[in-house]
């Protein structure tokens, strides 16, 4: 089960610091290089899900869009694992973003927790930052 390991990689196992795994494609590029149950990584800041279950004939490849409160079975299955962002998501949902693993169950639950956006703004700006980080939070992108 996915208790038995995860790696983390910001980008992707084959390109730790750039690569996005928004798709299929680029995940069954990335399945290959990493040996754990779980690979978990974060760069698009989107909570996507995209898994590889080994059968007889081959590969069964799925991409799960993950709903809040519903919790995913990850049992022998291998997986590539996006839970979102809390600071700043970018699926064009505003609230944070994140995941509940439970490795007793092998599970995840995508959660979501509304936060105060215009705070976060102000601070974003008084930190000097750019304005279009700012903004972008209202929009979740």
């Amino acid at each position: 089960g996915i208790a038995s390991g995860a790696i983390l990689a910001h980008g992707s196992p084959r390109n730790p610091i750039d690569e996005y795994i928004l798709n299929m494609s680029t995940a069954q590029a990335n399945f290959d290089y990493f040996a754990a149950p779980l690979c978990l990584v974060a760069h698009s800041h989107i909570p996507l899900v995209f898994t590889r279950t080994n059968s007889e004939t081959g590969h069964v490849e799925e991409t799960i869009v993950p709903q809040p409160n519903q919790p995913l079975t990850l049992s022998g299955i291998k997986a590539i694992i996006n839970p979102g962002s809390v600071g700043q998501p970018r699926d064009g949902e505003p609230r944070a973003s994140y995941m509940v693993l439970d490795h007793k169950s092998d599970r995840i639950m995508l959660k979501r927790t509304a936060y105060d956006i215009k705070r976060t703004q102000q601070a974003i700006m008084a930190a000097g930052l750019p304005e279009r980080l700012a903004t972008r939070l209202s929009y979740g992108w």
